[in-house]
């Protein structure tokens, strides 16, 4: 998944200082994320809905206003896990498909 600009739109704290209006059209808080991670489907049966969850690697940068600098870009890295909800249905061919219902990230803290 990338999402960048106003797709994260928020407060964003970075080391202690809050930064209001990250992902604003016009202000300088911006933040772009990609996480990325790899499983495989389960296969189908007589559940209608299966839970996986998935290690994750996030990369990013965070570009914020700073004094005396017009603003800093950081870069950011990190690993967490994603909970994927699949909802099994019938696709238009008549096949059984999954579709992801949720998708949630814990990113780990350290």
């Amino acid at each position: 998944m990338f999402v960048s600009g106003n797709d994260l739109p928020g407060i964003a704290t970075f080391h202690g200082i809050e930064y209001a209006d990250v992902g604003s059209l016009i202000g300088p808080n911006q933040m772009q994320l990609n996480i990325t991670g790899q499983t495989t489907l389960p296969r189908f049966g007589n559940k209608t809905e299966k839970t996986k969850t998935v290690k994750v690697k996030i990369a990013g940068l965070f570009s914020h206003a700073a004094v005396p600098f017009p603003y800093v870009t950081e870069t950011l890295v990190g690993a967490g896990v994603a909970t994927v909800i699949l909802e099994k249905i019938v696709d238009p061919a008549g096949e059984d498909a999954w579709i992801v219902t949720h998708l949630s990230y814990d990113i780990a803290k350290k």
